[in-house]
């Protein structure tokens, strides 16, 4: 779930840059450009999202170690990002970024198994 949770977070966070024609330069940041960027509904669901994430994130460490919570949840925060890379913003994969998280999945497996 968390993993999902930053996934999401990070996707409304993109679609937002996008949207704003974010610039790391000083015309954006130190102008009303970045106060609207700041407050615009997909900045503050992502963040909302992103604060869900560690609530949960900070349940899952109470129970159980570390390393597993840390090895599951990067995981699937990878999983869903490339998900969601390819059926929201139609970026392309190939058989080898396949092969990639099909290798992580059994990583992740081997890493948490007792």
């Amino acid at each position: 779930v968390v993993g999902v949770l930053l996934a999401v977070g990070q996707s409304l966070w993109k679609t937002a840059s996008g949207q704003a024609d974010f610039r790391l330069n000083a015309d954006f940041l130190f102008s009303g450009k970045m106060i609207s960027f700041a407050f615009s509904p997909f900045v503050v669901l992502g963040t909302l999202t992103y604060v869900a994430a560690t609530l949960v994130y900070m349940a899952m460490l109470a129970k159980f170690s570390y390393s597993n919570v840390q090895g599951l949840v990067v995981s699937a925060s990878l999983v869903s990002s490339f998900l969601i890379a390819g059926v929201i913003f139609r970026e392309d994969f190939s058989v080898a970024n396949l092969v990639g998280i099909f290798m992580l999945l059994v990583g992740v497996f081997l890493l948490t198994r007792r």
